[in-house]
This record gives C-alpha cells, sequence and structure tokens, in this order.
C-alpha cells in the first residue's frame, strides 16, 4: 500500500481535527475517527458498507459482527479481504491502524509513534502503543 506523499501533514491535520470530536457511536467512534485516517493518508476505505448503519454500542457489535465475532477479529478479516498487510505492533510506524486493548475492550486507533491515537468522550486521546494488540500497515 502507498501513502500520499502528503502523509506526514495529512495526518497532523486529520488528528487537528479530530481533537476536539466528541463520541458518537456510528458517527465517530473508535472505528470510524481509525477508518478516516486510514482513509486519508491513502488507505482503503475500510468502513464501506458499515458507516452509517448503526448508533449504538449494540449496533456497532453488530455490524462488525459480519466481519468477526469482535472488533479484533472483524478488523483482522475486513484488512486481510482489503490486502492490507498486518504487522507486529511493535513495527507499526505512524498513522497505522491498530487495535489497542483498553479498559472498556478493544478499540480502533492509529498509531502515533511511542503513542496510539483513538477516540474518548470528548474527543482524541493518546494512550502507550504497548496497549495495540494488532496492527496493519497504511
Amino acid at each position: 500500500m502507498t501513502r500520499r506523499a502528503t502523509w506526514p501533514e495529512e495526518l497532523d491535520s486529520f488528528i487537528r481535527d479530530a481533537a476536539g470530536k466528541r463520541f458518537a457511536w456510528g458517527r465517530w467512534d473508535c472505528f470510524l475517527f481509525a477508518a478516516e485516517g486510514v482513509r486519508r493518508l491513502g488507505g482503503p476505505n475500510i468502513a464501506a458498507g458499515i458507516k452509517g448503519t448503526y448508533n449504538d454500542a449494540a449496533g456497532a457489535a453488530e455490524a462488525i459482527a459480519a466481519w468477526g465475532q469482535d472488533l479484533e477479529d472483524g478488523l483482522t478479516a475486513r484488512c486481510a479481504a482489503l490486502d492490507m498487510q498486518e504487522i507486529p505492533p511493535a513495527l507499526a510506524r505512524r498513522g497505522d491502524l491498530v487495535v489497542l486493548r483498553l479498559p472498556g475492550g478493544p478499540t480502533a486507533g492509529l498509531c502515533g509513534g511511542s503513542t496510539a491515537w483513538a477516540t474518548g468522550p470528548s474527543g482524541v486521546v493518546s494512550v502507550p502503543m504497548s496497549l495495540a494488540s494488532k496492527a496493519w500497515a497504511v
């Protein structure tokens, strides 16, 4: 997969734009945040066919279940279908797609280097990349 030549600026702009967006199931949740980040860097539209089809946690779980039993399994299947290369989380670079093991459950995010970005109740949050359980190159 080839990133856009302007990917560093695109990523910085995306994170700045997302910083103040509040979490909302089906409009701006962890999956849609990560999917939009991947798309902005030149990756595939991993949210195609799912965006706008749910508006709560149960609906999100049902939508992801079309791909796998949970977010991690679903993203693994979706990324494989889109020919995205799975990589060890330790080799992820800025902008790569990750699944984070957070107290609330698996969360989709983007690698930020030694940290990862994900959506939180009031905007983007940063957590240690050591919490990443899966990663895909963008």
